[in-house]
Parts: C-alpha cells; structure tokens; sequence
C-alpha cells in the first residue's frame, strides 16, 4: 500500500540507506544545508535522493534535522553544565542555588532544564540507579532553570542519581522548602517538556502545547545565546 508520501518499503529502506548517511553527513557539517528547505536540498542532489519521493524525502530530512538539533542541544548544554560545576569547586558538589527574584524579574520565560554529568566513581558500584540514557553510563543528574531573557543561570539543584525522574527533582519531596517547584514567583512561566504535565500548581508551559511557532523559534535562539554565554 502506498501513501502519498511514499511506501512503506521506501520507509523502510531510507533507515538503513546510503541517501540517509549521506544527507546526514552534510547536515552535520554544512549549516547552509541544515537552513536549506528540503525540496531545494533534494533537487540539489538527483543522483542519491531520486529513487525517493519528494514528499517522503521532505519528512524524513525534516525529522533528521530535528535530531541533529536535539542532540546539538544536549551536547552543548552537557559541556556548559560540565564546565559550570566542575570551575573552582569540588567534583559535583552538593548544591542548591537560587539566584534571587530580581533575575526573575528580567524574565517573562525560563527554561527549567535538567543535564546528567558523567560521573567515573559510579564504575565503582555500577547500578540502575546511577546509568544514564543520555550518556550511556554512570552519571548524576543536576536540575537546571535558565533564565532566558538574562542569559544565565536562575536554579541549580543537585545532585540527584541519573534514573531520577526529572518531575521527582521538581517536587523534591525529600526537602520541600529547596525545590523549584516553590521557587518560580507568581505570574511567572517555566518552560518545560511533557514530563511536566500534571503539575496543576506549578507554572510549567510544556512547549507542544503553548507555544506558537514563532515563539519555539524565539526560544530556540535564546537558547543558543545562553550556551554561548556559558560556554564562552
């Protein structure tokens, strides 16, 4: 059965194909390629991508880039987090940190983000508790709110073992007066995926379902400007 996207064999066989590692390596290495509209990339290249329909090329790059930009985000976010916690203090120090209201208020928006650090001592006594599916291995975890109009950071709490739930780390039922949960101020918003859903008392504003397309964009750039901040 063919849909008018394509067949369920042409799926199927973009997964493992050559077209695919190769529009993935010039995604990765060429900006101009990941800003270029699909259709015009596929007619860029006849010579790989012509055995594919246009409008199944055109999702398939599209949900490429997604993750090409996902894992941009989680690579970056990891070395700035890394860098932030490991300058001039002890090796994942026991910490919660709140920047004060007046960074807040600067702030219509936060990101309330969380990033695992790789932790080498958790080779040591190796469990469930202590691996990391974004690292794949051993690795605490440690609750972020990013401030994006301001360009920093506004909460910093941890560490927590990596299978924490990041909802667990909101709610921080094991001390309810340090958890970011309380701290976000009135009338303020975090910025948070779907795992946040159900917090019926928090001000969380799970991206898919507030926000326009615009104002993804607008926080995406934001984003990017606080890991430069970070990083530099």
């Amino acid at each position: 059965m063919t849909s008018r996207n394509g067949s369920s064999s042409e799926v199927e066989s973009w997964r493992k194909s050559k077209a695919k590692a190769f529009v993935k390596e010039l995604l990765e290495n060429d900006e101009m390629c990941m800003d270029m509209p699909e259709a015009q990339l596929y007619r860029l290249y006849p010579q790989h991508f012509g055995q594919y329909s246009q409008n199944q090329f055109i999702c398939n790059v599209k949900s490429l880039k997604k993750t090409i930009r996902e894992d941009r985000e989680a690579n970056a976010l990891q070395e700035a987090v890394t860098a932030a916690l490991l300058h001039d203090r002890a090796l994942f120090p026991k910490t919660t940190t709140f920047w004060g209201y007046d960074r807040w208020e600067g702030s219509a928006l936060i990101s309330n983000r969380n990033s695992h650090v790789r932790d080498l001592q958790g080779t040591e006594n190796p469990t469930a508790k202590v691996y990391s599916h974004k690292s794949h291995g051993p690795a605490v975890a440690y609750e972020l709110g990013i401030s994006i109009f301001e360009n920093g950071l506004v909460w910093i709490n941890g560490p927590f073992d990596a299978s924490v739930h990041d909802i667990t780390m909101f709610r921080n039922p094991d001390d309810p007066e340090n958890r970011l949960k309380v701290k976000i101020p009135e009338g303020k918003k975090a910025i948070a995926d779907k795992g946040y859903l159900g917090e019926q008392h928090t001000k969380i504003a799970p991206p898919s379902q507030y926000d326009s397309r615009e104002l993804a964009e607008f926080k995406n750039r934001a984003r990017a400007r606080t890991r430069t901040s970070m990083l530099a």
